[in-house]
């Protein structure tokens, strides 16, 4: 084990103790790096803690909402576009002949 040397009385003394067995001396440090390191640890288990009861209590709603309900929603609008698409083409195509006809009768003119 580490030893530091005690600034009263210049004994060797472990790194584990708070006080210098020989003069009494506090060695500062010791307390707030225990107390640190206790606060870490019920900090980490305190969130841990929280995210499973978290993704326990509602475990089919993602981070946006029902990911199953906004998928099906996004898949009907695309399916309204390629059929407004789909409507579109089919117009420009039954329009074309037409325009075809007026060209032509108007060449012979």
């Amino acid at each position: 084990m580490a030893h530091v040397k005690c600034p009263q009385c210049g004994g060797y003394v472990s790194r584990s103790v708070e006080a210098c067995p020989g003069c009494g001396y506090f060695l500062p440090g010791h307390r707030i790096l225990k107390r640190l390191i206790v606060l870490l640890v019920l900090a980490t288990v305190l969130t841990l803690a929280i995210v499973i009861v978290t993704s326990l209590w509602r475990p089919a709603v993602g981070f946006f909402g029902d990911i199953a309900a906004h998928d099906a929603k996004l898949e009907h609008r695309v399916s309204q576009m390629e059929d407004q698409k789909q409507r579109a083409e089919k117009e420009a195509k039954d329009e074309r002949p037409d325009l075809e006809l007026d060209r032509i009768r108007n060449r012979g003119r």
